[in-house]
């Protein structure tokens, strides 16, 4: 929605705990603000989402509100937001360390993550701070993506090359960026703005230095920090790094590929291992072709699957991708794949009978995965993604990319053509390129066939940075938590700055038998 800045989630309930946000003079500096006392309170539910909810309750997270300058770059202009933060409670003497932690997209909602890591025993000299970066979750929101969203759903499959689908993806692309870079509170949705955020929640927290650990789109955000103000850092952890040392356009332009593996690799050899229960093909490529042939029939003729709608190929295409990025997914993807195939026979042959019944269970397995997939368009991923770096304009170049990458990569290659940025105003931004320099030692960890963020990226980044680079077999996505041996290994750094031996390879974390055949 155009010129609107969306309100805190849930500041009524906090307003009387932490107060109003403080007055600050026309020449507002950073002193002015790193002067503001946190207040701490219980955090409501309302400011998690439905898939954390639970978790950051159960935990009994603190939530406390920082105040900070709408534009970091003209902080005396009288424009202010909020950036909401979370820790476990504290009892007794504060740890000694802080660890500010980003759960990536970019633009992905923090406050539930001192819940699902600061727990770690090895972290118990730390307190994990959670954060809502601007334009997110219970901070200031920016809200400019609805009719994006609609349109998108609206379009038809992205090999779909016909000149009145091209003009359609088009005409949505265009209005997407031009409603969105419009919005009064979009051009200061950055990464530079961000990385002051995080400068002053480090001094509210009466901290010389921070750690910092960031997976995914985090890992860019955690490098430009470091850029920013390496006298900062403390023991900054990457996981599963994009490549911070390109473009953002360069960055994402490596998912087709590593996306593309994941599922011909990882998820194909799952499947045919399984031959007997998803019926899906014997073979890794035999999976691949069954992919190839379920995405043109659902083209051709798409199933309606209740409580989701009709579902082409292209929708499948999103669900897979939202489901490779940890191996624990792969049985919820092949039964979607499984029933589809099925559903979409069923209704080859006049069987309405069968049709619901499998469509109604390939629902059950898709409605989480979609609901993702529709999260990951949010507009804050959209603001920083396409106001950060320059990117190429116009159809004829995203056409071109659709063109070149889909023949290549035809889960996500053809989704090239499919991007906003390509129709954008950028606010005048331009980010340093991270080179390590001034920087201490620095944590990279990648998996070989990380699916969102290839390995190429994360090599990319760990030659630029000083440090260590651990390679992990496999290829899920977010480390620190889920493997054993990068857990351990992370949280070492993170409690005693020891690093682990360069080139240290770790296996990969089984994925778990269907049905719980073990």
């Amino acid at each position: 929605m155009k010129g609107r800045i969306a309100g805190v989630t849930g500041a009524a309930l906090l307003a009387g705990t932490l107060g109003a946000a403080p007055a600050y003079a026309a020449e507002n500096s950073f002193s002015d603000y790193s002067d503001q006392q946190l207040t701490w309170a219980t955090c409501p539910a309302e400011f998690f989402p439905a898939a954390t909810q639970e978790l950051a309750l159960g935990a009994g997270l603190e939530c406390a509100a920082v105040t900070a300058p709408r534009d970091w770059n003209s902080p005396g202009d009288g424009e202010e937001i909020t950036v909401m933060i979370s820790r476990l409670p504290q009892t007794g003497e504060r740890p000694e360390r802080s660890i500010l932690s980003n759960p990536g997209g970019p633009g992905g909602a923090g406050l539930y993550m001192p819940a699902a890591l600061g727990t770690l025993p090895e972290l118990s000299a730390s307190e994990f701070i959670g954060i809502d970066v601007r334009g997110t979750g219970a901070s200031t929101r920016l809200d400019c993506t609805d009719e994006f969203i609609t349109g998108v759903s609206g379009l038809p499959s992205p090999r779909d090359r016909s000149a009145q689908t091209l003009a359609q993806v088009e005409d949505v692309m265009r209005s997407a960026g031009e409603s969105c870079a419009q919005d009064e509170f979009t051009p200061f949705v950055t990464t530079e703005q961000t990385v002051h955020d995080f400068d002053l929640i480090r001094a509210v927290l009466d901290r010389e230095t921070v750690d910092y650990y960031g997976v995914s789109g985090g890992t860019w955000l955690g490098a430009q920090y470091a850029t920013y103000f390496p006298e900062r850092v403390g023991r900054f952890v990457l996981d599963s790094a994009l490549d911070v040392t390109a473009s953002m356009q360069d960055a994402f332009g490596l998912q087709p590929m590593g996306l593309q593996r994941r599922f011909e690799t990882d998820f194909a050899a799952y499947a045919a291992q399984y031959s007997w229960l998803f019926h899906l093909g014997s073979s890794p490529e035999e999976v691949v072709g069954t992919y190839d042939q379920l995405h043109e029939n659902l083209n051709a003729r798409p199933v309606t699957v209740p409580g989701v709608g009709p579902v082409n190929g292209w929708l499948l295409d999103s669900v897979i991708v939202n489901s490779v990025y940890q191996s624990s997914q792969f049985e919820s993807v092949a039964w979607t794949m499984l029933m589809l195939r099925a559903a979409h026979a069923a209704a080859v042959v006049g069987d309405t009978v069968g049709l619901e019944d499998f469509a109604a269970q390939a629902g059950d397995q898709m409605r989480p995965a979609i609901d993702a997939f529709q999260a990951s368009q949010n507009s804050t991923f959209l603001a920083i993604k396409c106001n950060d770096t320059p990117w190429d304009q116009g159809s004829e170049f995203w056409n071109a990319q659709g063109e070149a990458l889909g023949p290549q990569y035809p889960l996500f290659g053809w989704h090239a053509t499919w991007e906003p940025c390509g129709y954008w105003d950028r606010p005048d931004v331009t980010l340093p390129v991270p080179d390590g320099d001034g920087l201490p030692p620095i944590l990279v960890t990648q998996s070989l066939t990380d699916g969102p963020t290839a390995y190429e990226g994360g090599l990319a980044t760990a030659k630029a940075l000083p440090g260590a680079f651990v390679t992990v077999e496999g290829g899920d996505h977010a480390l620190y938590g889920t493997n054993e041996c990068v857990t351990a290994l992370t949280s070492t750094f993170l409690a005693t700055g020891e690093l682990p031996v360069e080139g240290t390879v770790c296996p990969a974390t089984p994925t778990p038998a269907p049905l719980g055949l073990g």
